[in-house]
């Protein structure tokens, strides 16, 4: 292979420098505990403060990611506990796809309540249900919560 790790090199840019520092000695420090997937999804079960529960999903070079600990609800925003399962899961062959991994690769939040409420799929279309559907790019540094929407 001739770049190790093609996948967390493309994404990092996704990903707030202290969640990648903290997700990697996280990952180094063999805090997650449970890791399950294929090439296109993976859920995990991080330990930190509390356990956590990790969930990537992949469609194409899309690729979003959820966890239940309070700085992903809170800010919407790519957190440790995902980079660290994103680590796991490269390392061990997981979310690779069908092998390639464009250079234009995004690492998105997903929203937190996506899967258990029909509204906030509304409010926020996610672009992994319909694959065929163009993503709209996110500003880096913006990020809408459901208070800031006038809902």
């Amino acid at each position: 292979m001739p770049d190790e790790f093609p996948l967390t090199r493309v994404l990092a840019r996704d990903v707030p420098g202290g969640s990648r520092t903290k997700g990697r000695l996280y990952h180094l420090d063999g805090a997650v505990a449970r890791l399950e997937g294929d090439a296109w999804h993976a859920k995990a079960t991080v330990r930190g403060s509390h356990e956590y529960r990790v969930r990537i999903d992949r469609h194409e070079d899309a690729f979003e990611a959820s966890c239940e600990c309070p700085y992903f609800l809170d800010r919407a925003d790519i957190c440790k506990h995902i980079w660290a399962t994103l680590l796991d899961a490269e390392r061990r062959g997981l979310l690779l796809g069908d092998g390639t991994l464009g250079t234009d690769a995004s690492l998105d939040p997903a929203h937190p309540d996506a899967d258990n409420d029909p509204e906030s799929r509304l409010r926020h279309p996610a672009h992994l249900e319909h694959p065929d559907h163009p993503k709209v790019p996110r500003p880096r540094g913006s990020v809408s919560s459901p208070s800031s929407r006038g809902t």
